[in-house]
């Protein structure tokens, strides 16, 4: 949904309502991760796609995923994600994101 929104222009709202599910989803369960307080494979496979959605769809179309309280829940994700050594040590830049 977001790469058809990203490089076709249609689907908005299919990616804004997927955004929303996304959210409510790391909602559903006290803590950070998909599965609440621990550290999952969900994490794992989502990780790729947020953080390209997070540099892209700014550049792209507007659409601020950081520090938006819409998703308040992906960004407390984010900064449970950005605390890992693990994570920081794979985590990409935006300019590379954004033109990859």
């Amino acid at each position: 949904v977001w790469f058809q929104y990203l490089v076709t222009g249609f689907g908005e709202s299919s990616f804004i309502s997927a955004a929303d599910e996304t959210n409510e989803a790391l909602g559903k369960f006290p803590g950070p991760y998909f599965l609440g307080k621990d550290f999952s494979l969900a994490d794992l496979m989502f990780a790729p796609f947020l953080e390209r959605m997070a540099a892209s769809m700014p550049y792209y179309k507007g659409i601020v995923f950081r520090n938006n309280p819409r998703w308040a829940n992906i960004e407390r994700w984010f900064d449970a994600m950005e605390d890992r050594p693990s994570f920081r040590g794979i985590q990409s830049d935006y300019y590379t994101h954004v033109h990859d």
